[in-house]
Parts: C-alpha cells; sequence; structure tokens
C-alpha cells in the first residue's frame, strides 16, 4: 500500500520475522531463489520478479542439458502473518536449494542470497 502525503509518494515497508531477525518483503523477495535453472555442473538463480541477480539480464540465460526448479511450489510467496509458519517454509526452500546446488557452481552468485540460504 502507498500513500500520497504533501506530494510525496510514501511507501509502506511490509516486515518478515524470520529465525528471530526482521526483514523487508522486497529484500526477500529480491534475494530469495524463486526458482534455480541447473545441471550437473552449474546453476542460475532467479528471483521473484524473474531478475537473475547480478546478470542485469530478464531472460533465461543458456545452460546445456538444464533443468528448471520452482523452489516456491504453489506458485505463492511463502510469507504469511505467522512467524512460525514462515520458518518452516524458507527452511523447505532453503533445504531443496541446498540439496539442488549441492556441488554445483553458481553462475550468478551474489552475497545476499548466500547470507539468506544459510539461516537455518
Amino acid at each position: 500500500m502507498s500513500v500520497i502525503s504533501e506530494n510525496k509518494l510514501i511507501e509502506s515497508v511490509e516486515i518478515i520475522k524470520i529465525n528471530n531477525n526482521y526483514y523487508d518483503y522486497k529484500y526477500l523477495r529480491k534475494y530469495i531463489p524463486y526458482l534455480i535453472k541447473y545441471n550437473s555442473n552449474n546453476f542460475y538463480i532467479c528471483n521473484r520478479d524473474y531478475e537473475y541477480n547480478g546478470l542485469d539480464i530478464m531472460e533465461t540465460p543458456n545452460i546445456i542439458n538444464s533443468k528448471i526448479t520452482y523452489l516456491f511450489k504453489d506458485g505463492s510467496t511463502c510469507w504469511t502473518s505467522d512467524n512460525k509458519r514462515n520458518n518452516n517454509n524458507l527452511k523447505k526452500i532453503i533445504l531443496e536449494y541446498n540439496e539442488l546446488t549441492k556441488n554445483k557452481n553458481c553462475l550468478n552468485p551474489n552475497d545476499e542470497t548466500k547470507k539468506l540460504m544459510s539461516l537455518f
């Protein structure tokens, strides 16, 4: 939701609590992988807005013999007003991410994503 005050657009901030830390929803949306495109050696991560962080491209990069896995299985976000549920949902995403990317080289690494993917 946005508000106009004195001719200025002021955006609201949605805060999500995860593992006793607070995060801005937009930050999570940008840096938590939504999908992984991978093969046996390499992978790319793509966020919820289909941006490949660090690559300045919106189209899918070419990777030979690749598969795509969506970490958000139901097509929605994992965030609710229930902090315990948020933690459980993110743990599932992190476990799957770690399993899919184990012993593979990330072709668009990002420090913020690395931090989030190591929360649990």
